[in-house]
């Protein structure tokens, strides 16, 4: 119902009360979004930890598509890189860890100088098998 007011009031150029209606329907969904995030995650922790990576990156995934958590790309890049051996997709998501982290200095330094270091191995692995 509220879409429908919040779209007709647009449609009348009644932006004020369009954006109440939108605002409404904001307010209303957001607890659910993060309930389905939260369950996306929890699921993709019980994949992984059952070894079925395929469906735990698909849940990953999801529940970063409702809220963003850089510790996801963390835990992605980490199972990329450790259990897939997929060094393009692990550096990816480190690199996208690292670029959150910048925004947020969540971390010690120490810490992101041990991430720095395995995207530099992880780069220079790639690097000798592309010349293989």
């Amino acid at each position: 119902m509220s879409s429908f007011l919040a779209r007709n009031y647009q449609k009348i150029n009644d932006l004020k009360n369009s954006a109440y209606y939108y605002k409404s329907i904001i307010r209303n969904f957001d607890p659910v979004l993060r309930q389905l995030s939260f369950s996306h995650v929890s699921l993709a922790e019980i994949l992984k930890s059952e070894g079925i990576y395929k469906e735990a990156f698909e849940n990953y995934l999801l529940g970063q598509k409702f809220s963003s958590d850089m510790n996801i790309d963390m835990i992605v890049a980490n199972l990329y890189d450790e259990k897939m051996n997929d060094i393009p997709k692990a550096l990816y998501y480190y690199q996208l860890f690292m670029d959150a982290n910048k925004n947020s200095l969540r971390y010690s330094p120490k810490y992101i100088e041990t991430i720095k270091q395995r995207i530099d191995y992880l780069k220079e692995k790639q690097t000798i098998a592309a010349k293989k």
